[in-house]
């Protein structure tokens, strides 16, 4: 699982609004929603990010694997 709690820990350090850096990245209230609930969001959006912050991608989301997830291309088949 994908996670932006990264995201949100950063711009508060920075004491940086999630309205404000909606603006910042040009992007919209919806997006930041989504952001904010973990749900897929486009690269071009993290791209955006990423350049009104001046960070790297990892300053802003993470990679979490999730119990019983298997992984891509396996020849094992997901446990039940």
């Amino acid at each position: 699982m994908i996670t932006f709690n990264k995201l949100f820990q950063y711009i508060a350090e920075r004491d940086i609004t999630p309205a404000q850096l909606g603006r910042m990245a040009e992007i919209d209230d919806s997006t930041i929603s989504r952001l904010r609930h973990n749900q897929n969001v486009s690269m071009a959006f993290i791209n955006k990010i990423c350049l009104a912050l001046k960070c790297n991608v990892e300053d802003v989301m993470e990679y979490l694997p999730e119990e019983n997830s298997t992984p891509p291309f396996s020849d094992q088949a997901p446990s039940v």
